[in-house]
């Protein structure tokens, strides 16, 4: 009787040991699953914060079909597309203006002075200044006060460089400083207004205000995932 009273007692002591490790392995895979959608969800966040579109890589984890079948309902999905789309709208605009840029350049007839048909440098910088005003601008930030930062460097005896800050916008004549300055400074202010009323048209305010509102409401619902570590739902990939 004793001895089988022991053998009871072995079993049950087996079965709660098997039971306890069925539990442990569950748990553990469970934390794991919680730690790769977290990961998951870092990684979209790395890439919004990037201001750049979601990558056709990260979609194509299956960890993202699982994110998407554990919160359904969340507004998240919605504004990646709008993100994506905003960011594609944007890269289109991004590609049209250096070119209109280069057209409006070369053509003004207000900068022969400085060789623009012979100088693919000046073009080149005159490019770049713009580019970054008007990114400036778009993003509602004053940048660089034209006259404030515009000065003239000499290089040498016959070579002067208009500057804008750390722009090189053109090379300047000694002999007729004055002259060019005052007609490059008006050049400089005619270009950027006819390109922020060009902007205007193209919806590039809207674009970056919705981006900016979308960027917001994203990592704002990846950070609460993030720092919640715990998922709500389920997905086909649950241990449980």
């Amino acid at each position: 009787m004793q001895g089988s009273t022991c053998k009871q007692i072995e079993l049950a002591r087996q079965e709660r040991d098997v039971r306890e490790a069925k539990l442990t392995v569950l748990r553990d895979a469970m934390v794991n699953h919680y730690q790769d959608l977290c990961k998951l969800a870092g990684d979209i966040n790395s890439e919004v914060n990037k201001e750049v579109p979601i990558s056709a890589e990260l979609k194509s984890n299956p960890l993202w079909s699982a994110l998407q079948q554990h919160i359904p309902r969340s507004a998240i999905w919605k504004n990646i597309d709008r993100w994506n789309a905003g960011r594609g709208k944007l890269a289109d605009i991004n590609i049209e203006i250096p070119e209109l840029l280069r057209k409006k350049i070369s053509s003004e007839p207000r900068l022969n002075f400085m060789n623009i048909a012979g100088s693919e440098q000046t073009i080149l910088n005159l490019i770049d200044f713009f580019l970054f005003r008007i990114d400036q601008r778009v993003k509602g930030v004053t940048g660089l006060d034209i006259e404030k930062y515009f000065r003239v460097e000499h290089k040498g005896e016959q070579l002067y460089a208009a500057m804008v800050g750390a722009y090189n916008v053109g090379p300047i004549n000694p002999e007729m400083e004055q002259e060019q300055v005052s007609i490059l400074k008006q050049v400089l202010y005619d270009f950027e207004s006819d390109f922020i009323e060009w902007l205007k048209s193209q919806e590039l305010q809207s674009i970056y205000n919705e981006l900016n509102s979308l960027k917001k409401n994203i990592t704002e619902e990846l950070d609460v995932i993030i720092l919640r570590r715990v998922v709500p739902g389920r997905c086909k990939y649950c241990p449980l």
